[in-house]
Formats: C-alpha cells, structure tokens, sequence
C-alpha cells in the first residue's frame, strides 16, 4: 500500500510539474505578447498624435487646396482606424493580463501541490523505511525460530532415540526377570 501510495504520489508530482512548465511557457508567451501589444499601442498613439497635428494645420490653413482637403479625409480614416486598433489593444491586454493573472494562480496552485507532494512523498519515504524495517526484524525473528525450531527438533530426535533405547532396555529386563521368575 504505501508502495502504491508512493507511485501515485510520483505520478501526481510528475503531473504537476508537467502543469507547472506548461504555465510558465504560457507566461512567456503573454509576456512577448504583451511587449508587442504595448509596442503597437505606442505607435499607434505617435501616429495619432501626428496625424492629429496634420489635421490641426489643414483646418487651420482653412482647406484652401482639394490636395490638403483629401489628406485631412485620409488622416480622420486613419485615426478611427488607429483609435479601433488601440480600442482592440487594449482590449487584447485586458484580456491579456485577466490571462496572465488566471495563469499565475496556476502556477501558485501548481507550486503549492508539488510542495504537498513532496510533503507526502517524504512522508510515504519514511513510512516505508518503518515498513521495511519491521518486515527486515520479523525476517531476521522467523530465522530465528526456525533456527530455534531446528534446534528443538534436534533434541525431540535424540530424546525419542533415548525414550526407544529405554523402553527396549526395560522390555529386555522384563522379559529376562519374567523368564527368571518362571523358570523358578
């Protein structure tokens, strides 16, 4: 039993190590992620900014040329586009870091089952050294009794040889002393 209890105990560690490496390359994963999205999200901000100041110079210079009119139109399509783009962003690092978070307390969780494994796996170490020592000292007491019990078979031997001797030797006396006492 403690044998088995060990074997799960080993597997479920190995489990939980395999959920711990598999969480932290999940972290990795988010972190570069992450380092793009904020990289993107900066651009995206710089270019918005820019193009904002383009269309403050071409309200300002009170659209006198179609050429300039066109660029303001194309500037206002691309920051709605870059303001999505940033609502869509942001949005990915919410869920992004809602992700990181929900990862992080696997890893904990992760964390703290391989150390209560290794509690129980030293546990079941040290039930197990219990368990072989009693079984190493009732071995070494079978060898003993049987050691004994050989001894003692011994003796049982010599003493029924002893016990046939006497009894031929008394037989022997009372068929002389019978014989004796008939004949006279």
């Amino acid at each position: 039993s403690s044998f088995k209890d060990l074997e799960r105990a080993h597997r479920s560690l190995h489990d939980v190590v395999s959920t711990k490496n598999a969480a932290e390359m999940q972290s990795e994963v988010f972190k570069a992620d992450l380092m793009k999205s904020e990289a993107l999200y900066k651009e995206a901000k710089l270019k918005i900014s820019s193009l904002q100041s383009n269309i403050l110079e071409l309200q300002e210079k009170g659209r006198l040329f179609d050429d300039l009119v066109r660029k303001q139109q194309t500037g206002e399509a691309e920051i709605l586009n870059l303001r999505k783009l940033v609502e869509n962003t942001e949005e990915s690092m919410r869920k992004l870091v809602l992700k990181d978070a929900k990862n992080q307390e696997k890893l904990l969780n992760a964390e703290k089952k391989i150390e209560l494994l290794g509690m129980d796996k030293s546990l079941l170490q040290k039930e197990l050294t219990i368990v072989t020592d009693r079984a190493l000292r009732v071995e070494e007491n079978v060898k003993k009794l049987e050691n004994d019990l050989h001894e003692v078979t011994i003796k049982k031997d010599a003493l029924l040889l002893q016990l046939n001797q006497g009894r031929e030797e008394l037989e022997a006396d009372y068929t002389l002393k019978l014989e004796t006492e008939t004949a006279n």
